[in-house]
């Protein structure tokens, strides 16, 4: 590693620490090892979102919450670019879960209904995202999923029902690919 990028290593990391002190007053709770990197955006209350320990949010993801809550475990991260909407529902996400970049989960989504305006139309539903789940880049989660423990979603899946616990699955819509070996 040459002196720049040392130096430039350290300067991220002197930025990570002021960042999440400033931040930590205005979070439910965020527990010890965790961080919110600088680029996150929260919108609506950020009271209604507890993280626990070692959890990584990194840049440029949006956590909206309205009425609602997020609840996050502990040991886990939600990669670059990713979306979490939980509007008046709740999405719990347990521990260990690994989100890769660019995922949309989304408890809350307009749709059609006969007699109804598309902007007066919408659904929602609780999102649960059980313990040691692997989440692939680009995954649209839709609202009132259950992802069971163990299971891995990969890349572009589209999950609009809920997923055993240790099966992998993946495809638009999200169909089981084979069991997960323990």
């Amino acid at each position: 590693m040459n002196y720049l990028d040392l130096f430039i290593k350290i300067l991220n990391r002197i930025r990570d620490i002021v960042f999440h002190y400033l931040r930590k007053p205005f979070i439910g709770a965020i527990g010890k090892g965790s961080f919110i990197k600088p680029g996150v955006k929260i919108v609506g209350n950020p009271y209604r979102i507890k993280i626990g320990s070692k959890f990584k949010i990194w840049e440029n993801c949006v956590i909206s919450v309205a009425k609602g809550t997020i609840e996050i475990g502990n040991n886990g991260l939600i990669g670059v670019g990713s979306i979490l909407s939980a509007g008046n529902s709740t999405i719990k996400i347990g521990n260990d879960v690994a989100i890769a970049q660019q995922c949309k989960i989304i408890a809350y989504s307009h749709h059609y209904s006969p007699g109804k305006l598309i902007t007066e139309s919408h659904f929602e539903a609780d999102i649960t995202i059980e313990d040691d789940v692997l989440i692939g880049a680009g995954v649209i989660i839709l609202p009132g999923i259950t992802i069971g423990k163990g299971a891995i979603v990969g890349a572009g899946t589209v999950v609009n029902r809920n997923v055993e616990p240790y099966t992998i699955v993946g495809g638009i819509p999200a169909k089981k690919i084979k069991d997960r070996i323990k």
